[in-house]
């Protein structure tokens, strides 16, 4: 497809991080902006291709003003990798056309990030999250067995990758295991810095930090909600920063909402997800037999 024509008010992303949900994509996207060739605008995810599609291309690629010392410049909207799948809701007033051929239009040469985690892993961390997001606490087994917030649906990786193998060749997606980027950080950033043609000897200060834990997730929204990412920056470097990262980790250790999946949903769950994890392993052709037992 011929990229979409726009203005000289910005131009087409030239990558996109893609997702998925809690698969650590604040993270990432930390480690790229701070790179000194990459260029990526606040807030984090822009949802363009979810929530804004009938904003138009031209607002959409105004987001992105890069200059001459950047050689790469994007945006990271987790919903990316599952958005416009038939099997995936759309809440009501959003748009549910499906990203992969919408993006491809725009930005035919766009190279995307992907990171997929333990599905079982992954719908469990959107628990979690989602019990200290909503006034009513959700119970784990209900959450599973009625797919609320899509919470299985998002894990059918070999659904989702299918999709936008229609539209990217391969080598321009990268896929990383959430699993090999927590064991290895500065690998998975130097490979997503080559990805990008960028520096990949460039050590970003993110290397070792845990991002977006659940803790204080209602100033967390706050920040989202108003775009204040900048005060985020601001504060990380310092002593309150480093004691926010030591109380997540402690409340992590000690989380009042943390339980041990039931023998029964576990079953349930490795026997939902084991075709489309045997599927995921040939389209991506790598070994992912560790979330095969959970």
């Amino acid at each position: 497809m011929a990229p979409s024509t726009c203005n000289n008010k910005g131009r087409p992303p030239t990558f996109v991080h893609i997702g998925g949900q809690r698969c650590g994509t604040t993270w990432m996207y930390s480690c790229l902006s701070e790179h000194p060739e990459i260029f990526m605008p606040e807030p984090k995810e822009i949802h363009y291709f979810d929530n804004n599609l009938d904003k138009g291309d031209e607002w959409y690629v105004q987001h992105f003003q890069p200059t001459e010392s950047h050689t790469a410049w994007g945006e990271a909207t987790p919903r990316y990798l599952h958005w416009g799948d038939d099997s995936v809701s759309v809440p009501w007033g959003q748009d549910g056309e499906p990203v992969p051929p919408r993006l491809a239009q725009l930005a035919p040469d766009c190279r995307l990030i992907c990171c997929l985690r333990n599905p079982i892993e992954r719908a469990y961390s959107q628990w979690r999250w989602m019990n200290y997001n909503m006034e009513d606490n959700i119970n784990f087994e209900e959450m599973v067995a009625e797919n609320m917030y899509d919470c299985l649906t998002m894990g059918r990786y070999a659904d989702h990758i299918k999709r936008y193998f229609d539209f990217f060749p391969k080598n321009q997606i990268l896929i990383q295991i959430y699993k090999d980027v927590v064991n290895n950080n500065q690998g998975a950033v130097q490979e997503a810095y080559d990805h990008l043609g960028v520096d990949s000897t460039y050590v970003p200060e993110e290397i070792g930090n845990a991002y977006n834990s659940v803790i204080f997730p209602k100033v967390q929204k706050v920040i989202d909600n108003y775009g204040l990412e900048c005060i985020v920056k601001a504060v990380k470097s310092t002593a309150i920063g480093d004691w926010i990262r030591r109380r997540a980790q402690s409340q992590n250790r000690q989380n009042k909402y943390r339980k041990k999946i039931s023998p029964e949903t576990r079953k349930y769950l490795n026997d939902y997800f084991s075709e489309q994890i045997e599927e995921a392993e040939k389209l991506i052709d790598d070994d992912l037999s560790h979330w095969k037992s959970y």
